[in-house]
């Protein structure tokens, strides 16, 4: 999703990430990783990303695939469907594959 250099930290609440992410002038820039999985703003962040990227319709074909395994539809995924589904199809489109086909 953007983030380079991305490694575990040890904060004040135990756990937590850190990395490097493109600020708008195209320059990397360290930050916290946002808990994408657990926090449902930063969840809803993902659709803007992807978006951006240009992998809308993948997230969303991968997502009701997600979804429906859990037998919701997919604008009620949780906040942790959508990571993975992210994920899942960022890391296809590194792959050269459609997310499907994982």
């Amino acid at each position: 999703m953007g983030w380079k250099d991305v490694a575990r930290t040890a904060g004040k609440d135990g756990s937590g990430y850190r990395g490097k992410r493109p600020d708008r002038a195209g320059r990397l820039r360290a930050a916290q990783v946002p808990r994408y999985s657990t926090d449902p703003g930063a969840a809803a962040a993902i659709e803007a990303r992807m978006k951006q990227l240009g992998l809308w319709e993948r997230y969303v074909a991968e997502l009701s695939r997600l979804s429906r395994a859990g037998g919701l539809p997919s604008m009620w995924a949780s906040p942790d469907q959508k990571a993975r589904a992210a994920l899942k199809t960022v890391g296809a489109r590194r792959d050269g594959r459609k997310a499907a086909e994982r």
